[in-house]
């Protein structure tokens, strides 16, 4: 019997590259409002919403279908609270729920502060200097690699090249941190310590050497992906490089 999959519940608040931001389909489900009232409102006060930040707007599956929601960030969120019916009626689960996006929102602060903290000290600056120059290496072999690809008869890589670069970021990244939901459309390289940087770095170079390894000895490039993947398993087995959690 298949196992069913569990569903992991939807932060309320996320960091959008340096922006804490939240949407107008989270605040539905959070308040018990119809999504569409909410995004009217929205578009009603889109003239003061702009002069707290631009308000952007996104493609989203919601109930099976594709509908447009709105990326919020606190000050928009705090104003469009203002604009709804009735709130100041319903009691204590509204105000749990206000609570909760106010401790989301001041986690995703407190966050950046500390990365604002660490990226003015030396001893961060100087590896992520070298994760960069690693990284370019890695890119460059990795453009190699999707060029090699192609030449053997890939379709996926010849129709979509930017998903080499992508899959290898991921694989570099996976080895070393756990990047929570809340943060998954952060940049995670400017919320990383300093180790991890280095961590990183490290990563990057083993997949690059691999690449260019299973290039030059003619290996499918199915085997070569495969060759990346397993080396970079190896050098974390031997190094005893822990998985931990990105802005623990």
């Amino acid at each position: 019997m298949a196992k069913s999959k569990v569903q992991k519940p939807t932060p309320l608040v996320t960091l959008t590259g340096n922006t804490p931001t939240t949407t107008t389909a989270i605040i539905a489900t959070a308040l018990k409002r119809r999504h569409s009232y909410l995004v009217d409102v929205v578009r009603r006060e889109l003239p003061t919403l702009n002069r707290m930040g631009a308000t952007t707007f996104e493609l989203q599956l919601l109930n099976s279908k594709r509908v447009e929601v709105a990326v919020l960030n606190r000050a928009h969120y705090g104003y469009l609270l203002t604009q709804l019916r009735g709130l100041n009626k319903e009691g204590d689960r509204v105000r749990e729920a206000q609570i909760e996006f106010a401790v989301a929102f001041d986690k995703m602060a407190t966050i950046l502060e500390g990365a604002k903290i660490l990226h003015r000290d030396d001893a961060w600056i100087a590896p992520r200097l070298e994760l960069k120059a690693a990284t370019k290496h890695r890119s460059d072999a990795v453009q190699d690699f999707i060029n090699y690809a192609i030449a053997q008869g890939s379709k996926g890589y010849r129709s979509n090249p930017e998903r080499g670069y992508i899959l290898f970021t991921k694989m570099a990244q996976s080895a070393v941190v756990t990047i929570p939901p809340d943060l998954a459309k952060a940049n995670p390289r400017e919320l990383m310590s300093a180790l991890q940087l280095v961590r990183l770095a490290q990563a990057e170079q083993v997949i690059d050497v691999a690449l260019r390894d299973g290039m030059r000895r003619s290996l499918p490039y199915k085997d070569v992906y495969r060759l990346a993947k397993s080396r970079l398993a190896a050098w974390a087995d031997l190094f005893g490089v822990a998985i931990e959690p990105l802005a623990a």
